[in-house]
């Protein structure tokens, strides 16, 4: 009897090492949610969204922070990395302890996040953004410029969000043949984040029939729970939505005296995060 518990025993350790090695390779071949901190006060407001993130889709979460001239202001002028990397550790703490890696590097915030998201393969950014014209932080018009040379998606969390449990995808469909690159980002969304999808578009357009034609194919395909209406293009819902949103190729004629369009929406009044897909013909498409 003794003999067979201890053979048993050994056969449980054996099956119970190779599920841990199996999940360990599964992580370890899986893309990482790439998430920007900066230890700001809008720092504790993203930990929230990276907790969601985390729990919903069960992706990896990646930390970057980015040494630059507003370090000291925040660490004190005799910082080390070591302190740095301790404060990565408590904020990884706080977002519920997700596995993944924490980067540390020297430059510029957006160039090191674009960098660093190439470099890892991520399957998408995080950030929060500041003020439209804030210089010390990561800004919506750094971000902006930023994204419109990435292939990597970012969901940017403005300033004034509050996070609450968003409950809905929302996106304006628009006769653009690029669109068809967004279908599977919102199939994606819509599926890992178990929210429902909510497309609108401009009132009487006939231009826009192939492509709300192909959005309900592809939607329907993978059984998204969705609900079709014309309504204004610039309108915005409540906070717990979230926008995706197809970001323009430049600024535009009036951004010299207006600022840009896009920056401005990222940073909207209502606090709504968007999650913004690039402009670029290379833009990285998931497996849906």
């Amino acid at each position: 009897m003794i003999k067979i518990a201890i053979f048993g025993a050994k056969i449980i350790r054996f099956f119970t090492f190779v599920l841990i090695e199996r999940n360990t390779m599964t992580l370890k071949n899986k893309q990482a949610i790439l998430c920007y901190v900066d230890f700001s006060s809008l720092s504790e407001n993203l930990s929230h969204w990276i907790t969601l993130l985390h729990q919903s889709t069960n992706y990896p979460i990646d930390l970057l922070f980015v040494i630059d001239h507003n370090t000291k202001n925040l660490f004190g002028k005799h910082y080390t990395n070591t302190v740095i990397e301790e404060r990565m550790a408590k904020f990884r703490e706080s977002c519920g302890a997700p596995q993944g890696k924490n980067y540390i590097r020297e430059g510029c915030n957006c160039a090191m996040l674009s960098q660093l998201a190439e470099e890892t393969d991520a399957i998408f950014c995080i950030s929060a953004v500041h003020s439209t014209n804030d210089v010390q932080f990561l800004s919506a018009t750094a971000m902006i410029k930023m994204l419109r040379k990435s292939r990597i998606p970012c969901l940017v969390i403005p300033r004034k969000n509050k996070f609450t449990l968003p409950e809905t995808l929302c996106f304006n469909i628009k006769s653009d043949k690029k669109q068809k690159l967004i279908a599977p980002w919102l199939t994606f969304l819509a599926k890992h984040l178990h929210l429902k999808t909510h497309v609108f578009h401009k009132a009487e357009n006939t231009k826009l029939e192939t492509s709300i034609a192909y959005f309900e194919k592809i939607l329907n395909s993978h059984a998204i729970n969705y609900t079709l209406s014309s309504e204004k293009a610039s309108s915005f819902n409540h906070q717990t939505n979230i926008r995706c949103y197809q970001m323009n190729t430049n600024g535009g004629f009036g951004s010299k005296i207006f600022g840009d369009k896009d920056a401005r929406f990222i940073d909207n009044a209502t606090g709504q995060a968007v999650f913004c897909i690039n402009p670029q013909n290379d833009i990285f498409i998931p497996c849906v």
